[in-house]
């Protein structure tokens, strides 16, 4: 007898087939279990170990022992019942079909209980379906990071899974020749029914990383896949179990097989500025409340702002030395004041300066612990900002700049200091670039609608306004009407206001029918009856920077510098309306000198040699009575 004919006779092959087939079934169950329990990854290696160790001595056995009626015997003459042979066949069959089922069984419900991971701030509903395709195909490798999924049992550790993609995208940012989509747009897709391809050109990327966290205790599982758009290729997929602390060190690793599968070079400095990154704090609870303080800020609103903060401050308790908590904390302080509800002026001026002061004194604190931080130098330039410092302001953020030239929230607020300065062609260039790096970010909308107020381009306002609107920025609604109004459209305007969906708030109705009433006058006398009476209203907004341009394109300059003819600080974010096309009258009022002189923004030009877009040097006068063409 030949020796394969003698292995059939033993059964041997059919053994190791039911071995085989069984062992596959209890990696199925083990590996469903040990994920629920998030057991360490060398527990399922374990027992991969042990079952391949006991396929050989399973063959062994069966080529040696024989199930006869008195059960298992030595087989040593190679003599057995027929009988008992055709029964050891039928029951091998039998149990090599029970442990298929069993395996598909749990590979079956393995599949359906993982949920889809899909691209939270935004519902994607609310945005235009055809500006999600209008990406193009883009030169250098980019990439998005998309929120993790939550597969903790309880669904209760969103912010560890958002914290895990956030860090992850702070990491990849640092990788030169990589353009990273920010957080913004990148975690607008949360929930999103899009496809990956559709999602990856709405966002104009070429690749993808998906993944999901789960959590049991300290310990946190983390998988993550690379996705290549393009050919729909997982390039690289991974998964971790590691106690909390060391999973977000873990990242770093993951950053640099990222980087690898997408042919990117990391240098040595990349290389430590990755590693800083993750170098955050060694306290897994102080880490954990500076994950929930940053998630919450994310999703903007008073209340959530003012939670993060509370959750930061505690991170800040545990981990005194936290840097990354100081710069957050000073941004969040720094965009409180713009989020919270406020019934007066001198309620919001009382906010704004004790947020702007601990804002100041988080950002001095998280640049003495750590002098690499973009964010410390950004809160620290809008500060100077919106305190007539301009010298300092484009310092501190050009020095941002020159540390992640990729930082979105930089990169919106460096665009607004270009604005405030006159440089209205470079604000035009700098919102494009904020919009290249954060598509969908609320504020980077909002920001290219009020560039194009300044230069005139109306069309231009209703696009940027039309999504800043759909993503929750109040100024997306109200941007149309300001720009018809400083065009002088005022039917357009009145149209506009109506289209809005007003609160009952008197004073928005009082608005609208003045509007109404100069729009839809009928002569001169009923015409200059209403422009009075609605430039009277419109004095009544306190300091507001919007008086500048209603009373500018209601002709009563004159009122315009009466009224701020004592304002001596805080001019940032008014002195945008110096500029443009439509506030001509405004710059050839013979006391605008003095208002570029009290705002600090002449001593700002004779400093660094900057000329605004609409003037001109003449001798040692600044004649700011051309209009520029942006």
């Amino acid at each position: 007898m030949s020796f394969v004919a003698e292995l059939k006779r033993r059964n041997v092959f059919r053994v190791s087939a039911a071995y085989i087939v069984g062992a596959w079934a209890v990696a199925q169950v083990a590996d469903l279990a040990f994920d629920s329990f998030n057991a360490p990854d060398w527990a399922m290696q374990a027992v991969l170990i042990v079952l391949l160790l006991g396929l050989p001595i399973t063959a062994a056995a069966a080529w040696a022992l024989e199930l006869g009626p008195d059960g298992l015997q030595r087989d040593d003459d190679g003599e057995a019942d027929p009988k008992y042979q055709a029964q050891t066949r039928r029951r091998l069959n039998q149990v090599i079909i029970g442990f298929l089922v069993v395996g598909a069984g749990v590979l079956t419900y393995t599949l359906l209980r993982q949920p889809e991971v899909s691209p939270v701030e935004t519902p994607m509903s609310t945005i235009d379906a055809a500006a999600l395709t209008a990406g193009t195909a883009s030169v250098e490798p980019s990439i998005a990071v998309l929120p993790f999924v939550d597969m903790s049992p309880a669904q209760d550790q969103r912010h560890i899974a958002d914290g895990v993609a956030t860090e992850l995208m702070t990491a990849l940012h640092r990788v030169d020749n990589l353009r990273v989509v920010s957080r913004t747009s990148a975690f607008a897709f949360r929930d999103s029914e899009l496809g990956l391809k559709d999602i990856a050109n709405a966002l104009n990327v070429d690749h993808v990383v998906e993944g999901s966290v789960s959590r049991a205790g300290n310990r946190v599982r983390i998988e993550a896949a690379l996705v290549d758009i393009r050919t729909d290729e997982r390039l690289w997929s991974e998964s971790y179990t590691q106690e909390l602390g060391d999973a977000f060190a873990l990242q770093a690793g993951i950053t640099r097989k990222i980087a690898a599968a997408l042919s990117v070079v990391v240098g040595d400095e990349a290389n430590a500025d990755i590693e800083t990154v993750f170098e955050a704090t060694a306290n897994p609870e102080a880490y954990e409340e500076f994950l929930i303080g940053t998630t919450l800020w994310a999703r903007r609103g008073e209340e959530n702002i003012r939670n993060g903060i509370g959750h930061l401050e505690r991170a800040l308790a545990l981990e005194p030395n936290f840097a990354r908590a100081e710069a957050a904390l000073a941004i969040a302080y720094i965009t409180l004041p713009t989020y919270a509800r406020i019934d007066s002026p001198e309620q919001w001026n009382t906010l704004s300066q004790t947020s702007w002061q601990q804002a100041t004194i988080h950002a001095q604190n998280a640049i003495a612990l750590d002098p690499s931080l973009v964010a410390a130098y950004s809160a620290l330039g809008d500060l100077a900002r919106l305190s007539d410092r301009w010298d300092d302001a484009r310092r501190f953020y050009l020095k941002g700049l020159s540390l992640d030239p990729d930082d979105a929230t930089l990169n919106i607020w460096y665009a607004e200091y270009l604005q405030d300065i006159g440089l209205t062609a470079q604000t035009l260039e700098q919102d494009a670039r904020s919009l290249a790096l954060d598509p969908l970010s609320a504020a980077a909308n909002a920001s290219a609608a009020g560039g194009h107020i300044i230069a005139g381009n109306c069309d231009k306002v209703a696009e940027y306004a039309r999504t800043a609107a759909a993503l929750g920025h109040d100024f997306g609604e109200i941007a149309p009407v300001f720009c018809a109004i400083q065009a002088g459209r005022w039917s357009d305007a009145l149209a506009g206001l109506r289209n809005l969906e007003l609160d009952d708030n008197p004073d928005e109705q009082r608005f609208e029918s003045l509007v109404a009433d100069f729009a839809e006058a009928e002569d001169d006398q009923s015409r200059e009856r209403a422009r009075e009476a609605l430039a009277a209203f419109v004095l009544t907004w306190g300091d507001s920077p919007d008086m500048f341009l209603m009373l500018t394109a209601l002709d009563n300059v004159d009122a315009l510098m009466t009224h701020f003819a004592n304002k001596e600080q805080h001019w940032g974010g008014t002195t945008k309306h110096f500029w443009g096309p439509g506030m001509i009258s405004l710059r050839q009022h013979s006391d605008f000198p003095d208002l570029l002189e009290r705002s600090g923004l002449l001593a700002h030009y004779r400093s660094t040699g900057i000329i605004p877009d609409d003037c001109a040097w003449v001798g040692d006068d600044l004649d700011c009575t051309i209009t520029s063409n942006p």
